[in-house]
């Protein structure tokens, strides 16, 4: 967050938009509590676990319980949406949009194990009833479309062993605020000229 971009002309955009790392990350938090993984349990990010990761990820056993959740943006029309509201004073203008530029997101979660089922249920049970879990991610400022699709059971082959797997999808919004800085003109060059050519230059302080 609060990633801050200088143009050519000394104007800056600062924006507190999550990339896909952070997002997923909260997301992880998000899921171990939803299926009563304690955040202090040393092991919370091998049972939930963030999806293409660069460098791969420990196998798992077809007889372990694990979470997978990848964070994708979304085109929507609501996420198209954006406002400018203006304010500031001498030397700084500034525009800021402040709760109007919304970002939707999707998360893909892979729910795999024998308590597959039922932690995919308690994870839609979570997003749907439990004000924490509510209150956890508006600490984010992200919000959940509560109309959610029921989870998939697809059981997975693998080396000639089926895989309990349940798959989730959740549509939230993350609102987001940037603010865009130009500096006010600071001086200012008045030169007067007549048919004959130049006749004064004078430097006016704002």
């Amino acid at each position: 967050m609060n990633r801050t971009v200088t143009f050519p002309d000394g104007s800056t955009l600062t924006s507190m938009a999550f990339n896909k790392t952070e997002m997923e990350g909260i997301w992880q938090d998000t899921l171990a509590q939803t299926i009563g993984i304690d955040l202090t349990d040393p092991t919370v990010y091998y049972q939930v676990r963030a999806g293409w990761q660069t460098m791969g990820q420990p196998a798992i056993r077809v007889d372990e319980d694990i979470v997978f959740v990848r964070c994708e943006p979304l085109d929507t029309a609501f996420s198209r949406l954006r406002n400018s509201v203006f304010s500031g004073n001498n030397p700084d203008l500034t525009q800021s949009w402040t709760d109007v530029h919304t970002r939707t997101w999707h998360s893909v979660i892979t729910v795999y194990g024998p308590n597959s089922l039922d932690n995919a249920r308690a994870i839609i049970a979570g997003l749907s009833d439990v004000s924490f879990v509510d209150d956890f991610l508006s600490e984010y400022n992200l919000y959940v479309n509560p109309d959610f699709e029921q989870p998939r059971r697809v059981p997975e082959l693998f080396q000639g062993e089926w895989w309990e797997r349940m798959d989730i999808t959740v549509e939230f919004n993350e609102q987001v605020t940037e603010i865009f800085t130009v500096g006010t003109v600071g001086t200012v060059v008045v030169t007067t000229y007549d048919k004959n050519g130049q006749l004064t230059t004078q430097t006016i302080t704002v």
